[in-house]
């Protein structure tokens, strides 16, 4: 998490996502990143695992096979929105 709050320093407008999968997350690792949005790794599942802290997944990486394929929680425009590079650094 300390990582977390140090690239957040450095480039306060970018957005930063934890990457993760269900294990780790339950095993204690996600503890105190509920400020970040969550990106999951869950394969093979119609729907990944939503860890503690977080209500929903923001990107879904359900396989890494012949490559990562990942899913965007919401539409594209969302998706657009969420990419766009901030105005201010």
């Amino acid at each position: 998490m300390e990582c977390l709050h140090h690239i957040n320093s450095l480039a306060p407008n970018h957005r930063v996502l934890p990457y993760m999968n269900p294990a780790w997350a339950e095993a204690g690792g996600s503890a105190g990143m509920s400020s970040w949005f969550l990106w999951i790794a869950h394969y093979g599942v119609s729907q990944p695992t939503v860890p503690t802290p977080w209500q929903r997944w923001t990107f879904w990486q359900y396989t890494d096979e012949p490559v990562d394929g990942d899913r965007y929680y919401g539409t594209e425009q969302q998706l657009l929105e969420f990419c766009r590079m901030p105005t201010t650094r």
